[in-house]
């Protein structure tokens, strides 16, 4: 299986591609930006993405906007520092799979 990280804090993204890789068996690729965010989407098929909403030069919420009018299908998980219950409930009204707010422990790392 294919992931895609999307994460401008790039100690995190490693960790979390790290993990996937480790843990989950997956080939994690990671973007720094929507913009590399998107270009990679379109330019490989990935089982997931995790995609962070404050990301430099495109928005998390304007990628996955992008990605569902184009009929993608891929499942997205939202990793994000936005709090709130408004959020929570925007973000999957606009196609997200998932939601996890930031920070994230893993004890297991």
């Amino acid at each position: 299986m294919r992931a895609l990280v999307i994460e401008d804090e790039q100690r995190l993204a490693e960790n979390i591609a790290r993990g996937l890789r480790q843990s989950g068996g997956f080939a994690a690729d990671v973007a720094s930006d929507g913009e590399e965010g998107l270009f990679r989407s379109q330019e490989c098929i990935y089982d997931v993405i995790v995609l962070d909403l404050m990301l430099p030069h495109l928005s998390g919420e304007e990628l996955l906007d992008t990605l569902r009018a184009r009929g993608s299908e891929v499942p997205v998980l939202v990793l994000t520092a936005k709090e709130g219950k408004a959020n929570v409930i925007a973000v999957l009204n606009a196609g997200a799979d998932d939601y996890l707010a930031k920070p994230l422990i893993w004890e297991s790392w």
